[in-house]
């Protein structure tokens, strides 16, 4: 058997390869296998195996660890020390106080398995409101929401919408599975799942509204 993972491309060579050795099965250690050419997985019978779920509580936390970061700009004040332009307490009042999340409105876009878990994190860690985008209704996540509020006995709410638009106007922190938007007027970053820009220095800075027009005013970014 061999391991492969998502950027790797499994086509020809490796199949051939592994068929003349013996072997009988291949799988990626992450949850999808389009990096995986079945139809020659199929030619030299091998079966092809995936990972699915096993990183869904590290995606979603990681995605929490972005949420914080963002909402109170951990990573714009810690450039600032290291930048030597703190001067004061009231240096750090004017530009660092952040959003708080506790009662805000976390949105997500498309509730799979990952965002499902994100959602129910912020809602138990945050008693935040929900609202979501998808094609159908997430009844399994409005339970939980709706039981979760009960076991409360204070408000927590959820929303099925199907704008994106809305979202995106409304939530105060989105879960987004693509690269940028537009929340609230502010260009933000949150993909715990894409990192080619972090990798890539030829890429916009990875930031949280209102990260990028606030870093440019403290000369953080040339």
């Amino acid at each position: 058997m061999t391991e492969g993972e998502l950027t790797g491309d499994w086509g020809e060579t490796l199949f051939f390869a592994l068929s003349k050795a013996g072997g009988k099965a291949f799988s990626n250690i992450v949850m999808g296998y389009n990096n995986v050419d079945v139809n020659v997985t199929t030619k030299y019978d091998v079966a092809i195996g995936n990972t699915p779920g096993v990183l869904a509580e590290t995606t979603t936390e990681l995605a929490t660890s972005l949420s914080l970061a963002a909402s109170r700009w951990i990573v714009e004040a810690d450039g600032f020390m290291r930048y030597g332009l703190y001067d004061g307490w009231f240096s750090c009042i004017e530009f660092f106080l952040g959003n708080l999340l506790k009662g805000q409105i976390v949105g997500v876009i498309g509730v799979g398995r990952i965002v499902s878990a994100y959602a129910r994190t912020m809602i138990e860690g945050f008693k935040m409101n929900l609202i979501y985008y998808d094609f159908y209704q997430a009844t399994r996540l409005e339970k939980f929401v709706t039981a979760y509020d009960q076991f409360l006995k204070e408000p927590v709410t959820w929303k099925h919408t199907s704008l994106m638009d809305e979202v995106l106007q409304e939530a105060d922190v989105i879960y987004l599975m693509f690269r940028f938007a537009m929340i609230k007027g502010y260009l933000t970053w949150l993909n715990p799942n894409q990192v080619d820009a972090f990798l890539d220095e030829n890429s916009p800075p990875p930031s949280a509204c209102p990260s990028i027009v606030n870093a440019e005013q403290l000369e953080l970014l040339k």
